[in-house]
């Protein structure tokens, strides 16, 4: 709103000087003043989302007891980037702690400006998992999943989640699942003897092709035999290989500074080429 006001003053006091024949240097010097106030107003917004707005989140928690880890601008973003490149795992750290603390049952942390409390023990897990209507699911994260799915088990809250837990308890009963084990069984092993026959293996990419077998055997259960080799005439890939893809980069776009600042409805407005792509 404040930008948007300065630049219209901006843009006004420029035709008023061209009515008035005010000197082009007191124009120029009046573009400067407003410019430096454009992006001093840009500066302090930033101090604001990244720096103050979660210390003041975070302080909530603290107060109550529960550990916080505040790390601005970005917060666990950059520690799970130094976890990958020294240890290759980006939940390094967020392990350690656990072990760390086995009697701690939760953590508080940012992700930008964004507060999130970890369950860090198994009995908190089983407390979050018995009550899971009481609380809300990573809506930052989530958010991006949405974009394309819509409300669902994952991503919904609530009463909304309740309904469609309800839906998918009716099919994912036990009896479902053991009557489908065979079947299950069934794609495994025909993978396995794909991969067998395979003569070079240096190219072999592990995530792929488990993501090829996990979409497979959710594909036979409920839709159509073979799904893996259905292709996606844009790009020649299976299917369930694109919504993998898919939902990666909209894992990515996270830590994307534009959702960072503006969320993922930003991706909406298709203002880079990858948010084209993705909608």
């Amino acid at each position: 709103f404040y930008l948007t006001q300065s630049f219209r003053k901006v843009c006004q006091n420029i035709f008023s000087n061209l009515h008035t024949h005010r000197t082009t240097t007191a124009m120029i010097l009046e573009i400067i003043s407003y410019t430096v106030l454009t992006v001093v107003i840009f500066f302090l917004l930033f101090l604001y989302k990244f720096y103050l707005k979660p210390y003041l989140k975070l302080q909530f928690y603290k107060k109550q007891g529960i550990p916080v880890e505040y790390l601005p601008p970005v917060g666990q973003f950059t520690k799970m980037r130094q976890d990958f490149i020294r240890k290759g795992d980006v939940y390094s750290h967020a392990k350690e702690y656990a072990k760390a603390n086995p009697d701690l049952a939760l953590r508080a942390i940012n992700y930008g400006d964004k507060d999130f409390l970890v369950v860090c023990n198994p009995q908190a897990c089983k407390d979050y998992f018995m009550n899971a209507s009481c609380y809300r699911r990573l809506p930052y994260f989530l958010g991006f999943l949405k974009l394309v799915t819509g409300e669902n088990v994952l991503t919904a809250d609530g009463p909304t989640w309740k309904k469609h837990r309800k839906i998918v308890s009716t099919i994912f009963h036990f009896e479902f699942l053991r009557e489908n084990v065979p079947k299950m069984r069934d794609v495994v092993i025909e993978f396995f003897n794909e991969w067998d026959k395979r003569e070079e293996l240096k190219n072999f990419h592990i995530i792929h092709e488990v993501e090829n077998l996990t979409g497979e055997i959710v594909g036979r259960l409920f839709f159509t035999e073979q799904i893996y080799k259905i292709k996606v005439p844009s790009t020649g890939n299976a299917i369930q290989s694109e919504i993998a893809s898919l939902i990666s980069d909209l894992a990515s776009e996270g830590r994307n500074p534009l959702c960072l600042m503006f969320g993922s409805g930003i991706i909406k407005k298709r203002l880079t080429k990858h948010h084209s792509n993705i909608m």
